[in-house]
């Protein structure tokens, strides 16, 4: 069957709608693809720190009166039945209303919290625990005071903060030097101390070598005694040999006289 010219117009031109109807849809779906890879960059500018203007913030605290305690701290969470505290230490802890006898709520600024924590870390110095870490977080709380309302009490602390942290590193490489004269010193005495133990079993093998030596050299002495007692008896037998052979000469000229007399007597 042959296809007329008309017939390949009509391909052509629907081959051409195809393309141009699919072509927008293809540039669509690139701009969806691209509004799509654009969120990973705002969240990774979402996770860099940013500076809030809290210069007129607040944090909410409360003061929960136990049975046998009083318990201060941030208010991290509160609901119908529970209030969750933050203390200044950093521990959060959930309470019950129902258990509480008594609850004040007060709020304080942001930059005395700030303070009141920088004055937390700082205290924990000097216990040779976590030094380094309550260095940092003493340094940024006040300095995030600092940020909030800038205080000649708070900028005076953080100085003093360095200073003691120059002071704290010449106390550590102190105390890291006397550690190591130390271990020097201990090392010293271990090594003394297998010296001493070597030569203790030195001298007790010496102690043993030198009963072997006595007793070798008593044996030596009685082998030597032996020898001497073996040579005398061989001397002693070649003496007695000598004897015998004389006594068996004289046997032997006895006997022969004899014969010899004896034959002259039976002749006569």
């Amino acid at each position: 069957m042959r296809i007329s010219n008309s017939m390949w117009l009509i391909v052509v031109v629907a081959l051409a709608a195809v393309v141009a109807w699919g072509a927008p849809q293809e540039k669509g779906d690139v701009q969806k693809e691209t509004a799509e890879a654009a969120p990973p960059s705002a969240e990774a500018s979402e996770n860099e720190p940013e500076v809030e203007d809290i210069s007129e913030a607040e944090v909410a605290m409360a003061r929960i009166k136990l049975s046998h305690t009083t318990i201060e701290g941030r208010i991290v969470h509160e609901d119908e039945r529970l209030l969750r505290i933050e203390s200044i230490a950093g521990s959060i802890i959930g309470y019950d209303k129902r258990s509480v006898k008594e609850v004040t709520r007060f709020a304080i600024p942001a930059h005395v919290y700030h303070e009141r924590l920088g004055d937390h870390y700082a205290e924990q110095l000097w216990d040779f625990e976590d030094d380094l870490n309550d260095f940092v977080r003493a340094r940024k709380a006040y300095q995030r005071s600092l940020n909030i309302a800038s205080t000649a009490a708070v900028q005076q602390k953080l100085e003093h903060l360095a200073q003691e942290r120059e002071k704290w590193q010449e106390e550590v490489l102190q105390r890291h030097e006397i550690q190591e004269a130390l271990d020097r010193a201990e090392t010293a005495r271990l090594e003394k101390e297998r010296a001493e133990q070597t030569l203790k079993e030195q001298q007790q093998l010496y102690g043993l070598l030198e009963k072997q030596t006595r007793l070798i050299s008593k044996l030596e002495d009685r082998l030597k005694a032996l020898e001497r007692g073996n040579y005398l008896i061989r001397l002693r037998l070649d003496d007695l040999k000598d004897d015998i052979d004389d006594l068996e000469d004289d046997f032997r000229r006895r006997w022969y006289r004899y014969r010899v007399y004896s034959r002259r007597v039976e002749i006569h």
